[in-house]
């Protein structure tokens, strides 16, 4: 659980353009269909959560504007 805190910071630390470059490799990672279904499982929930950063940041300048 340690390493998923760590993976949050990084992605905390990133623009909005890298999170979507992230979440697009992910994508296409996913396509993938050699990829190991514990991998798979692991990338999903990743997009996952950088799906929720990125609308979050989006209604964060939403509200700015």
């Amino acid at each position: 659980m340690a390493e998923e805190g760590v993976d949050h910071k990084n992605r905390q630390d990133k623009t909005y353009e890298q999170k979507v470059e992230e979440l697009d490799k992910i994508l296409k990672n996913l396509d993938d269909s050699e990829i190991p279904i514990d991998e798979l499982g692991e990338k999903a929930r990743t997009g996952a959560k950088l799906i929720v950063e990125l609308q979050h940041q989006l209604k964060s300048v939403e509200t700015e504007v």
